[in-house]
């Protein structure tokens, strides 16, 4: 084929591919008005029957819909709860002698947090003594009677 013959087919290919858009933009605008006649009688028979009427909203504003479907950007992670045991100030440590037998021996201390809420908060530690007896059954002090009666 000649550069003239050439010529004359990709002007009919532009000339028909203009057409076609302008085709396109028609049937994309004549559809949208047929949607809204279409709606414009829905609501129509929705008030014959006397249903309420569609609630009108923006079309341009995405509903949630659009959000709930999309990938998020950074999955966020909830945030844990840290000890509260460890956040707690002790303001008071008040160490708890066991009375065991003799020949017991010492296995260290029990703590026991007290959370007391007068005008101020007050934490005490009490340091229980743990013994093991010769006979390998455990002892401790109890906690005074004030903590157990609250």
């Amino acid at each position: 084929m000649a550069d003239l013959d050439l010529h004359r087919v990709v002007a009919a290919l532009v000339e028909r591919c203009d057409r076609l858009e302008e085709k396109v933009e028609h049937l994309t605008a004549q559809n949208a008005a047929l949607k809204d006649e279409n709606q414009a009688l829905k609501d129509e028979i929705a008030h014959l029957k006397g249903l309420p009427p569609r609630p009108k909203f923006n079309k341009s504003k995405p509903s949630g819909m659009e959000k709930a479907t999309a990938p998020s950007g950074k999955a966020r992670r909830k945030r844990t709860r840290g000890a509260v045991k460890s956040k707690l100030t002790i303001s008071r440590e008040v160490t708890l002698k066991a009375t065991v037998p003799v020949g017991s021996r010492f296995k260290g201390y029990e703590d026991v947090l007290v959370q007391d809420l007068r005008i101020s908060v007050e934490v005490v530690r009490y340091r229980r003594e743990r013994w093991q007896e010769r006979m390998g059954t455990a002892s401790s002090r109890r906690c005074p009677s004030a903590l157990s009666a609250g």
